[in-house]
């Protein structure tokens, strides 16, 4: 009975006065103690450097350019096509540039030359491959280079648009040939009429004083040639009347084309009645012609004026490329062409 009594006097004893104040002492130990950190196996990653692009070249297979950017690694990329001058840009995010210049020339049928800009703020890299014509663009990656692939466009419907622009624009000139034309044609049968119901003439002088006055326009009419000089629109007239003389000739209007030539008309040893006689002949036979004048130079000395250009001629059953001269006179009534040559080129 006093065994038993003594083992739990005991054990109550050893419970609360050694095992619960050990056990309270690791647990603080535990919740005091700062814990240790382990990095051992956990190393920041590496940065890689941005990719460098050290060599641009090209070359030409078949009818096509290929245009290879080489870089030091790897590289993203975006490729697109900007207008007025027209060029494909190339742009490399979070690259730099070891190349030596601002820019790589070429010089093909599609490529002029490639422009290099640097933006230090994003980082970035941006390649113009300027275009002679437009293209169509493809790209491929192989390692650390990319080929852009450049091939013409079909030129068909480029060239319909072309030719459907030549042909708006030729209809304007015609048109604006056409009222220069008319309005001439309107002046001179106005003028016709004048000289038929008497209106032209000038009314007698009061005095023989006043006649022996000659008045500006006898006064001009008798000026040596050598004291005219030309005024500030006998250019200007002259392109005129070359307009109008141009468009009675595609009209195949005889009676206007006429009064483009002055009286005293030669040539080759005929006088202008042959001459025009000749050309009704030939408007009557050759039916609808085209003519094309290129080329223009003008040179006025005093009354005198010389006008040569390229003549590109076709009629059904004929055609001609040459180099024509006019030679032209001023008179009371204006500017009149006394001669013409024609020369062929070959």
């Amino acid at each position: 009975m006093r065994t038993k009594i003594f083992f739990r006097l005991f054990s109550t004893r050893f419970v609360s006065g050694f095992l619960f104040p050990a056990i309270f002492a690791v647990i603080s130990g535990c919740a005091q103690a700062p814990a240790q950190p382990d990095n051992k196996g956990v190393q920041p990653l590496a940065q890689e450097p941005p990719p460098v692009i050290k060599e641009i070249h090209s070359k030409t297979l078949n009818n096509k350019t290929i245009v290879t950017i080489r870089a030091s690694a790897p590289f993203e990329f975006i490729a697109y096509k900007l207008r007025n001058p027209i060029r494909l840009a190339v742009e490399l995010a979070s690259a730099k540039s070891s190349l030596p210049g601002p820019a790589v020339m070429v010089g093909d049928k599609l490529v002029g030359m490639i422009s290099i800009l640097k933006f230090k703020q994003s980082q970035a890299v941006r390649m113009e491959i300027e275009l002679k014509r437009d293209c169509e663009f493809e790209t491929k990656m192989n390692g650390s280079s990319l080929d852009v692939i450049l091939t013409p466009m079909d030129n068909s419907e480029l060239k319909l648009a072309h030719k459907e622009l030549k042909q708006e624009r030729r209809k304007a000139l015609e048109l604006g040939v056409e009222t220069e034309r008319l309005k001439r044609r309107i002046a001179f049968l106005e003028k016709e009429k004048r000289k038929t119901e008497g209106i032209a003439s000038r009314p007698k002088r009061e005095s023989a004083q006043e006649d022996e006055k000659p008045d500006d326009e006898a006064a001009y009419a008798r000026a040596p040639a050598g004291n005219v000089e030309p005024g500030e629109s006998d250019e200007g007239l002259i392109k005129e009347l070359l307009m109008g003389w141009y468009a009675a000739w595609k009209a195949r209007d005889i009676s206007d084309y006429s009064s483009y030539y002055s009286d005293t008309f030669s040539y080759k040893g005929g006088g202008k009645k042959e001459w025009i006689k000749s050309k009704q002949k030939k408007f009557k036979k050759s039916g609808v012609i085209e003519v094309i004048i290129r080329e223009i130079n003008i040179s006025i000395s005093g009354r005198d004026a010389v006008i040569s250009f390229t003549q590109h001629y076709k009629s059904a059953n004929y055609k001609d490329v040459g180099t024509k001269t006019l030679t032209m006179k001023k008179t009371g009534d204006g500017w009149k062409i006394e001669s013409e040559s024609w020369r062929a080129i070959k």
